[in-house]
C-alpha cells in the first residue's frame, strides 16, 4: 500500500491478471526500484511532478520499501512499529534502518541536519580529513615510509593553498593544477623516487578519469622509469596498481594489442600477489582480460574475469567491484543470457551504494548494447537514456563517456525514426570527439557513418552522400573498409537517390565482395544490399537487371525481404500470381513494431496491385491508411514516406 502510495504504481507488473499471476509475482518478482518507476514514467509522460518524485524517492524511501517487500522474513521489518519509526527516522532527516549504517551514510544524514552551521567550514575539513588519512594510514610504517608520507602530504597541501592564492575568480582549472602538480613533484620530491613515482600514478589515474588517457600514459611511463631502478623494494601494489592504470587507458585508446603486451610481462606477478594484495591483483586481471576480450580471446578473458571475481567476492568491502567483475562476465554470456547476467550485476551495484557511478554507466550502456541486437529498440533506448543521465551527472556532457552513450543512443534513435534527436545527440559528441580522437580517427568515422544514415532517412540524400564519403576515406586510410563494408552500400543508396546510379552500382558491388572477403563471412549479410539494388532497378521498370542483383544469392536463401522484392518484380511483370505472393509475404509479417516498416511496403506494393487490378478504390484506402500511419509513427523519416508514396503512386486520387 505505501509502495502504491509513494508511486502510484502496483510493485510488480503482471503479465496476466490473476489471483495466480498476483501469487506468482510476490513470491518469485523483485519488485521495481520505486525511483526508478518514477524516473520511468517521467520519461514516458514528460512529467516535471513524476520527475521530482523520482528524485524524492531516491535513496532511503527506495530502501524503505524495498526491505518492507524482501522476500526473506528476516530482511522484513520486524513489526509495523519499526516500520512506522523508520519512516520518522526519515522524516526527522536521521540515518533508517533499511539501510546499512556505514559512517559515510551517517555523517550525510548528519550534514543535511546541520547544513548551515557546517557549510563555512566543510571545504577546509575535507582537506584535513585527506591529510590526517594519510598521516594516518603512514603512521603504522617504518621511519622511512613515515618520511615519504610527510613529504607527499606537504606536497599537496602546499599545490592547493597555492592555486587558491590566483587572482582569477573563474575557479581552478583541473588539469593546469595536475600539471602544476606534476612540475612540483620534479622539484620537490627530486630526492625521494618512489614518493615521486607514487605522485605520479595518482595523477595519471585523475587524467584518466577526466577521459585524458594519452596525458595518463605519458606519466604512467615516467613513474615506470622511476620504479625501475628501485627493483624489490616496490611494493606490489603500485606495480599492479600502475600496470592495470595503463591496460585501461591503452584500451580506451583502441590499442588492445598494446595493451596485452604491456600488461602480460606482469601476469604471474599479479597472480603471486593475489594473497597479499588481491584488489590491485583483481584489477589487474579485469583489465588485461578487457583487451582479451575486445581481440575476441573470449576463454582467457573469461578465466581472468573468473579470478577477478573470486578475488572480490572474499573482500568485504569490494561490493561494487563485484558488481564489476559480474558485468564484465555478463558480456561474455551467451545472447539469450546476456540481459540476465547484467541485471544481476546491475542489482549488486545498487545494493553496494548506488548505480550512479561509472560502473553504472557502463552496465546500462551495455544492456542497451544488448536489447538492441535482440532488436529490442523500446528498451535499448530506455538503457541508453539512463546510461546517459548517469553519465551526464557523472562525467559532464564533453566527457569521452558521455559521448560514447551519445552516439550509441543516437544509433538506436535512427532505428526508431526519432531523428532530429538523433542528430542533436551526435551534434553534441561531435567537439568531444574530434578533441579526443582526431578528424582520423574511427571514433569520428563511426559517428559520420551514423550522421550520414541520419541524413537519408532525412531524405537528404547530398548530406549523407558527403558524410558516408568522409566515413568511407576514413576507413581506406585506415585500412579496415572490409569490416565497415556496409557504409558502401548505405552510400549506393544515397547516390541512387541523386540519380547517380554508375557510381552507385560501383559502391554497391565494393560493398558486396567486401562482405565476401570477411573471414566466416555468412551469404545473408548480402541480403539487404542486394535487395535495395533490387529495388532501386524495380525504381526504374528494369526488371531485368532486379533478377540478375537476385540471382548474386544462393537459391535456398530466403526471407521476408527477398520474398517482398521478388513479389515486387512478379507484379511489375505481370504475373498471375503477384497477388496471391504479396499475400502470403503479408501473412508472415507480425503486427508489431520490429516489422511495420516491412509492412508498410508490403502493403504499399498492395495498394498498387489492388489498382492495377481494377479495384481502385480499395487501392486508394490501403495507400491512405500506410501513409497516414507513417506519417503518424515516423513522421521524420521523410525518405520513407516519399519511397512508400513512390510504392503506390499509381493510385493517386
Amino acid at each position: 500500500v505505501l509502495y502504491e502510495l509513494l508511486t502510484d504504481c502496483k510493485p510488480y507488473e503482471l503479465t496476466r491478471h490473476s489471483d495466480a499471476a498476483w501469487e506468482e509475482a510476490i513470491l518469485g518478482t523483485e519488485p521495481g526500484r520505486p525511483s526508478q518507476v518514477a524516473a520511468r514514467k517521467a520519461r514516458e509522460n514528460d512529467s516535471v511532478p513524476d520527475k521530482r518524485r523520482a528524485r524524492l524517492l531516491a535513496g532511503d524511501l527506495d530502501n524503505i520499501l524495498l526491505k518492507t517487500l524482501s522476500k526473506l522474513p528476516e530482511n522484513r521489518y520486524a513489526s509495523v512499529e519499526a516500520l512506522a519509526q523508520d519512516l520518522r527516522r526519515y522524516l526527522d532527516g536521521q540515518p533508517v534502518q533499511a539501510r546499512a549504517q556505514s559512517l559515510g551514510y551517517r555523517a550525510r544524514k548528519y550534514l543535511r541536519r546541520h547544513a548551515l552551521g557546517l557549510a563555512m567550514g566543510i571545504g577546509v575539513s575535507g582537506v584535513l580529513a585527506v591529510a590526517l588519512s594519510i598521516v594516518s594510514w603512514q603512521a603504522s610504517k617504518a621511519v622511512k615510509e613515515a618520511s615519504r608520507a610527510q613529504a607527499m602530504q606537504d606536497f599537496v597541501i602546499a599545490l592547493f593553498e597555492d592555486s587558491g592564492n590566483a587572482s582569477s575568480t573563474r575557479g581552478v582549472d583541473v588539469r593546469a593544477l595536475l600539471d602544476a602538480g606534476v612540475s612540483r613533484a620534479d622539484t620537490e620530491l627530486a630526492a625521494q623516487p618512489q614518493a615521486r613515482a607514487e605522485l605520479l600514478g595518482l595523477i595519471a589515474r585523475l587524467h584518466s578519469g577526466l577521459g585524458d588517457d594519452t596525458e595518463a600514459l605519458q606519466l604512467l611511463a615516467r613513474q615506470q622509469s622511476l620504479l625501475r631502478p628501485l627493483g624489490d623494494s616496490v611494493p606490489a601494489s603500485v606495480t599492479l596498481e600502475s600496470a592495470a592504470l595503463r591496460g585501461y587507458s591503452l584500451r580506451q585508446l583502441g590499442r588492445e594489442q598494446d595493451c596485452l603486451d604491456a600488461l602480460g610481462p606482469s601476469l604471474s606477478r599479479a597472480q603471486e600477489g593475489a594473497s597479499t594484495d588481491p584488489l590491485p591483483a583483481a584489477e589487474f586481471f579485469s583489465q588485461l582480460g578487457r583487451c582479451h576480450a575486445n581481440l575476441k580471446g573470449a576463454a582467457i578473458a573469461r578465466d581472468l574475469f573468473g579470478q577477478a571475481l573470486a578475488l572480490r567476492r572474499a573482500h568485504a568491502d569490494a561490493g561494487a567491484l563485484v558488481a564489476e567483475s559480474e558485468n564484465d562476465l555478463a558480456l561474455l554470456a551467451p545472447p539469450e543470457a546476456i540481459v540476465r547476467a547484467l541485471r544481476t550485476a546491475l542489482a549488486h551495484l545498487r545494493a553496494a551504494g548506488g548505480e550512479q557511478r561509472a560502473l553504472g554507466v557502463e552496465i546500462w550502456r551495455n544492456l542497451g548494447d544488448a536489447y538492441a541486437s535482440q532488436g529490442n529498440e523500446l528498451e535499448a533506448e530506455a538503457a541508453y537514456r539512463q546510461a546517459l543521465d548517469i553519465a551526464l551527472a557523472r562525467f559532464g556532457p564533453n566527457h569521452p563517456r558521455t559521448s560514447d552513450v551519445q552516439q550509441q543512443l543516437a544509433g538506436v534513435l535512427l532505428s526508431s525514426g526519432k531523428l532530429t534527436e538523433a542528430e542533436r545527440l551526435l551534434g553534441l559528441a561531435q567537439e568531444s570527439l574530434l578533441a579526443r580522437w582526431g578528424a582520423n580517427s574511427s571514433q569520428l568515422a563511426d559517428q559520420e557513418s551514423v550522421r550520414g544514415m541520419v541524413a537519408l532517412e532525412r531524405d537528404d540524400p547530398a548530406e549523407s552522400e558527403q558524410l558516408l564519403n568522409d566515413a568511407i576515406r576514413i576507413w581506406r586510410r585506415l585500412g579496415n573498409l572490409g569490416v565497415h563494408a556496409f557504409d558502401l552500400c548505405h552510400l549506393a543508396q544515397a547516390q541512387n537517390e541523386l540519380k547517380l546510379d554508375e557510381q552507385a552500382d560501383r559502391s554497391r558491388r565494393e560493398c558486396l565482395a567486401k562482405l565476401k572477403t570477411q573471414p566466416d563471412s555468412d551469404p545473408s549479410l548480402a541480403v539487404a544490399p542486394v535487395v535495395h539494388a533490387a529495388n532501386a532497378a524495380l525504381d526504374r521498370s528494369d526488371i531485368d537487371e532486379a533478377r540478375a542483383w537476385l540471382s548474386q544469392l544462393p537459391k535456398n536463401l530466403s526471407n521476408d525481404s527477398l520474398l517482398l522484392v521478388r513479389a515486387r518484380m512478379a507484379q511489375l511483370n505481370g504475373e498471375a500470381d503477384a497477388e496471391q505472393q504479396l499475400a502470403a509475404v503479408l501473412a508472415r509479417l507480425p503486427d508489431d513494431r520490429a516489422h511495420r516498416r516491412m509492412r508498410w511496403q508490403a502493403q504499399s506494393i498492395q495498394a498498387r496491385q489492388a489498382c492495377a487490378s481494377g479495384h481502385r478504390e480499395v487501392g486508394l484506402a490501403i495507400r491512405e491508411q500506410v501513409l497516414s500511419e507513417v506519417e503518424r509513427a515516423e513522421p521524420e523519416h521523410r525518405r520513407q514516406l516519399r519511397r512508400l508514396a513512390l510504392l503506390s503512386a499509381t493510385c493517386k486520387a
